[in-house]
């Protein structure tokens, strides 16, 4: 058995051998190289709009075909001027607002509810006015849902895009009717909400929706709202439009629209110019 007296030096030997051992395992850790670091994939961002010119679908263009006038949504107009843009940042909710809940409509839905319940393949299912079931076909996944959970309602051309492509030179009683636009069944879309993040404010030419049978479709609608909102194009979006409705076969004939049913989406928007003033309102 060891004293007392010889077991104090073992005892601070030991000591020091632990703290060297422990000191040279730092040291080698610290001259070792520090594995490489995988980059995180990012999502294409989205495009800053700086042109030397910009692209409208031409207004003039009315073709005559027996007694009916048609619209062609594919006859761009290349316009020389620099692309104009915003003098202040987009603000979703300072620039747009939020949902409205309409007066005197007989539900207490907001604009979501109201899309959500038109869109809709079956009744719906309420608790405390608020949608929380249904079945809900999304054209952008080719998949139909049941929980109002997996839905969000998109704006087709979505309200960032639309600020800078001409909506910043609106006031905020338009913008407000622009997000809040029920005026067809195009414009607010029913669809699944990660798709619809992943798409966020990104126009045809940096995405499109992984159901190609719905691409033209998806770029006519695009295109019939720039048309009745007077928005512009950007170079790009407008040359990969064209290259997609080639590409995909797309039928240029579904691309002209009745110059009646233009005067019908115009009248729409004039009578309802006022939906926002004084209206209660939710978050997007």
């Amino acid at each position: 058995m060891l004293t007392k007296k010889r077991a104090r030096p073992i005892l601070a030997l030991s000591i020091i051998v632990i703290i060297f051992q422990l000191f040279g395992s730092l040291v080698f850790a610290a001259i070792q190289p520090l594995p490489a670091v995988v980059p995180c994939a990012e999502p294409k961002a989205a495009e800053n709009f700086i042109y030397d010119e910009y692209v409208v679908i031409n207004p003039q263009n009315i073709i005559i075909e027996s007694v009916k006038a048609n619209i062609n949504l594919l006859d761009f107009k290349h316009i020389k001027k620099t692309f104009p843009l915003p003098a202040e940042k987009y603000n979703r909710q300072k620039h747009f607002g939020g949902w409205i809940h309409f007066a005197n409509d007989g539900t207490c839905f907001d604009t979501r509810g109201i899309v959500l319940e038109r869109d809709s393949l079956s009744t719906v299912d309420i608790s405390n006015c608020r949608i929380i079931g249904g079945d809900w076909f999304d054209h952008y996944t080719d998949k139909n849902y049941r929980s109002s959970s997996d839905i969000q309602i998109d704006h087709v051309v979505a309200l960032k895009h639309t600020y800078m492509t001409g909506g910043f030179e609106w006031n905020n009683k338009k913008r407000c009717q622009y997000a809040n636009h029920l005026g067809n069944k195009f414009h607010l879309l029913s669809v699944n909400g990660s798709e619809n993040m992943r798409k966020g404010d990104r126009g045809p030419h940096e995405y499109m929706p992984p159901n190609q049978k719905y691409a033209c479709d998806y770029i006519k609608n695009w295109l019939y709202i720039k048309y009745i909102w007077e928005l512009k194009l950007t170079p790009t979006e407008a040359k990969s439009i064209q290259t997609m409705v080639a590409n995909e076969h797309c039928d240029i004939n579904e691309f002209k629209i009745a110059d009646s049913e233009m005067i019908d989406q115009k009248k729409y928007i004039k009578d309802n110019e006022n939906i926002c003033v004084g209206a209660a309102l939710t978050a997007f």
